[in-house]
């Protein structure tokens, strides 16, 4: 089943809105895929390219659906079978991509470790909890997402209501920053991971992405200035989207891969459910709330992004005291290593927060 999921996760948005289906149950376990295959070192770089999928299929998901409506229209079909030659077209890349990994993906476990795995599920044993650092990266995944959604869900409002922009104004936003998440995930982020860390790149995507949202309001008066924080968000939404399930696949063990990063993803899924009933209601009475119109729901994003990356730094702090201050980074063992540092991390990281 995993060829099936990690296929349509990197065809299937190219075509209908890229930047949500990713996300779900075929992006945990494409992530899980790249987990068992590559190595601790390896895993930056190939988790990138996933995200450097999104960034693509932002750039021209939306484009070769308009275009394929126009299309349809022009040949005179009616609105209804314009949206329908989208999804089925989508659809049919989907299966083409399906039949693609079915003939050329390996499984990414062997017998041996099924057999393993076969005999946990059997032992009677209660199972441990999910380890602190788990909890503290999901959570610093649903931050930063709900910030990014707030700024998918008014952004296009704030411009309107401001600058007059409509429809066409903020595809060409998208569109530039659809290329600037692909250059970061498929260029840079990799020797970002390297340079600084997978805590310290996760703390960096945390501040990025939202002091980048709460200027966005607060720099309506200067299109420069504001376009500048436009892509200090975006780049931080852009580093963690590497960065986080890196850590959450760097704490935990190789037989918990797939649920660990699948609870990354569910934490991202409540927030999209949530930021947009959020943000409206904050938007719609910003004035009342913090006396300017617009910035209450980009203000608290931003704030709760921001406060998310906090744990990381804290983690990062814990695991070099664990093993050592002569410990690099780049130096850490495979997927098990988080587990005997959730033992610290327990006893420590939360009672300082």
């Amino acid at each position: 089943m995993a060829v099936v999921y990690l296929s349509l996760a990197y065809v299937y948005p190219v075509y209908v809105s890229p930047s949500h289906r990713i996300h779900h149950l075929s992006g945990s376990v494409a992530q899980a895929y790249v987990a068992d295959v590559t190595t601790v070192e390896e895993r930056p770089k190939y988790l990138g390219l996933i995200g450097a999928t999104i960034g693509i299929a932002f750039t021209f998901g939306p484009g070769i659906g308009a275009g394929t409506a126009a299309i349809m229209g022009a040949a005179g079909a009616s609105v209804q079978q314009q949206y329908s030659a989208v999804f089925f077209m989508a659809a049919g890349f989907g299966f083409l991509g399906f039949l693609y990994a079915y003939k050329n993906l390996e499984e990414s476990s062997t017998s041996d470790d099924n057999k393993k795995v076969a005999a946990t599920k059997s032992d009677p044993t209660p199972q441990a909890s999910l380890p602190t650092p788990i909890i503290l990266v999901a959570l610093a995944m649903f931050a930063t997402n709900y910030a990014f959604t707030v700024m998918q869900s008014t952004y296009g409002v704030l411009i309107f209501e401001e600058w007059g922009w409509a429809t066409a104004a903020l595809g060409a936003i998208l569109v530039v920053s659809g290329l600037e998440i692909a250059v970061l995930q498929g260029a840079l982020i990799k020797r970002l991971v390297a340079k600084v860390g997978k805590h310290f790149a996760g703390f960096m995507s945390c501040v990025a992405l939202g002091v980048g949202l709460a200027m966005l309001p607060l720099t309506l008066f200067n299109k420069p200035l504001h376009f500048f924080m436009f892509a200090v968000h975006v780049a931080g939404f852009s580093i963690g989207q590497t960065a986080l399930p890196a850590l959450l696949s760097r704490f935990a063990s190789k037989d918990d891969q797939g649920k660990s990063l699948g609870l990354g993803q569910a934490f991202q899924a409540a927030s999209r459910v949530a930021a947009p009933i959020i943000s409206g209601y904050l938007f719609d009475y910003s004035n009342d709330i913090v006396g300017l119109d617009y910035a209450a729901p980009y203000l608290f994003g931003g704030l709760l992004s921001v406060l998310s990356g906090v744990p990381l730094l804290c983690l990062l702090s814990e695991s070099r005291r664990g093993k050592g201050e002569e410990m690099v980074e780049g130096q850490e063992e495979e997927e098990g290593a988080g587990v005997e540092l959730g033992a610290i991390v327990v006893k420590e990281a939360v009672t300082k927060l």
